[in-house]
């Protein structure tokens, strides 16, 4: 999984953060979610069953009620979904909002 750009700019044209990642034979579909530091899911990005193929999955920088998330750091995971519907395998990375100061 790619996290571009990271860090992200949501508030600034074309500043969503996105997730790329490609599902590879015996992969259906996947599930993705952001989480604070401290473990409280933040957004869910939803998933798809599709079957093998590239993904890029934006995100705005919202949470699940729509308000924009704070800056900070934010831990995305992806679970790989096999064709019985459960984990292949998950990944985690960081990614994070900056607050765009100029420097």
């Amino acid at each position: 999984m790619i996290l571009s750009p990271n860090p992200c700019r949501p508030g600034e044209s074309d500043g969503a953060l996105r997730l790329a990642f490609s599902l590879e034979a015996g992969e259906q579909g996947w599930d993705a979610r952001i989480f604070d530091v401290w473990g409280r899911r933040v957004r869910d990005l939803g998933g798809d069953i599709l079957g093998p193929g590239r993904r890029c999955i934006p995100w705005d920088g919202l949470d699940d009620q729509g308000r924009q998330c704070a800056v900070g750091a934010y831990i995305v995971l992806l679970d790989r979904l096999g064709f019985d519907g459960g984990t292949v395998r998950s990944e985690k990375a960081l990614a994070v909002i900056d607050g765009g100061t100029g420097n």
